[in-house]
This record gives structure tokens, sequence and C-alpha cells, in this order.
């Protein structure tokens, strides 16, 4: 097992999982937001940035561009 493996899973499975899976979609009005939703809206965010931090910076530049953590 990969330590950024290991390390987000530490971090929070969640994370994880959108790494692995894809992002979280969260499909309704803004005024039907669940607290849940609202917990989880930044964690697609937080995915891609643990991946940016654990690549070097010659892999960094060449994958600003994608939306997904995993795309990365």
């Amino acid at each position: 097992m990969s330590n950024t493996k290991i390390y987000v899973k530490h971090k929070d499975l969640d994370l994880w999982e959108i790494i692995m899976n894809g992002p979280i979609i969260i499909e309704k009005w803004k005024d039907c937001f669940t607290n849940d939703d609202y917990k989880f809206m930044p964690k697609n965010s937080k995915a891609i940035d643990i991946l940016y931090c654990c690549l070097n910076i010659d892999i960094c530049g060449s994958i600003f561009h994608y939306k997904s953590a995993q795309e990365i």
C-alpha cells in the first residue's frame, strides 16, 4: 500500500472514495441542501489538494487542468 493511500485513508476515508470513484455530485437546488450536503462539498477540493501536495513540481504542472481527483 502506498504512503499516499495510507495517508488519505487516515485523514478521511471519504476522500479516498472520491479519488477512486470520482467527485461527489449533489443534484439539488441550493435551497434544498442539507447539512450533510454542505459537509461533502469541500471534500472534492480537499482530495485534489492532497494529491497535488503528494506529487513533485514537474508532475503538478501537467495536471492542473484536471477537474477531479479521479482524473489525476
